[in-house]
């Protein structure tokens, strides 16, 4: 009697599985369309990226003569990651912050919530379906991008060798960044009216990046979304960075941990954040 029980609940299990997982995935794709669809996405990503090669490729000329076409394409690529990388992920996650910022609000606007409640769409699911597709959504254009500014290089005649370091930068550093700036956004923007999220996700991602004023601020810590300890461990460019400041493994490791950890915590308070409104909804 035992087993016939056991039998008949495998397979209960893996029918709710399948059924989460498809949720999941339906919700992932209509992000993704919803998204990808709108024209001022790709808009605002090319706006950045232009801006970024502008102000970077200033000297790129001079650059290129006197440093990176002398040296290996190791050290060139260490170069352009130490120089430039944390100014990309900084542009590209103001960018990616503002054009997520709404896309919960927007679904309580739509009554989705509603059709959440009375259909069998776990909170959980419906935050990880938003996190992931969005997360997909605004990694495209900004792979995308770095591999234009990159083409820039190569066309200046830097050898092809920088592409595997950057690429590797890209994963190290930019999809955990990525990771962050939705979940956070997502989170802060059911807390406080999305006016208010609107403004003060800039203002909060300038401190976070940038210190400005000498203020504290993560900028500098492992819970730096720049990845400021392990693209100073991992690319680190003699003569230009700080010799006073020691890049260890210990906390390039911990930068690369606590980033994705950060974003795991607060979808966790998004999900709880979420279930308490609808059910404060459901009373009323």
């Amino acid at each position: 009697m035992m087993i016939s029980h056991t039998y008949h609940a495998v397979p209960l299990q893996a029918k709710r599985i399948s059924r989460i997982t498809g949720q999941v995935v339906a919700l992932v794709k209509v992000e993704l369309l919803m998204q990808w669809r709108r024209r001022g996405f790709w808009l605002a990503f090319a706006g950045a990226t232009i801006i970024f090669i502008l102000l970077t490729g200033m000297n790129l000329s001079i650059q290129v003569s006197t440093y990176l076409t002398k040296v290996s394409s190791q050290e060139a690529a260490h170069f352009i990651i130490f120089t430039r990388f944390s100014f990309f992920t900084g542009l590209s996650g103001f960018v990616a912050g503002l054009l997520v910022v709404d896309r919960i609000v927007r679904d309580q606007r739509l009554g989705l919530a509603d059709i959440q409640q009375a259909t069998s769409l776990h909170t959980v699911c419906y935050v990880l379906g938003k996190f992931c597709g969005n997360c997909l959504a605004v990694m495209v254009p900004c792979v995308l991008s770095f591999l234009l500014f990159l083409s820039v290089y190569l066309v200046a005649g830097v050898t092809v060798g920088i592409l595997l370091p950057c690429l590797l930068a890209l994963c190290v550093v930019l999809l955990p960044a990525c990771l962050l700036i939705v979940a956070f956004v997502l989170f802060f923007a059911s807390l406080v009216p999305l006016r208010m999220a609107q403004i003060g996700f800039p203002l909060l991602w300038i401190w976070a990046i940038l210190a400005p004023l000498g203020w504290p601020s993560i900028a500098t810590t492992i819970l730096s979304p720049t990845g400021y300890f392990a693209v100073g461990y991992w690319f680190y460019t003699s003569g230009v960075a700080d010799s006073s400041q020691q890049f260890t493994l210990t906390n390039a490791i911990a930068n690369l941990v606590a980033v994705p950890t950060l974003a795991l915590l607060l979808l966790l308070l998004l999900a709880l954040v979420l279930e308490i409104l609808a059910r404060i909804s459901a009373c009323a």
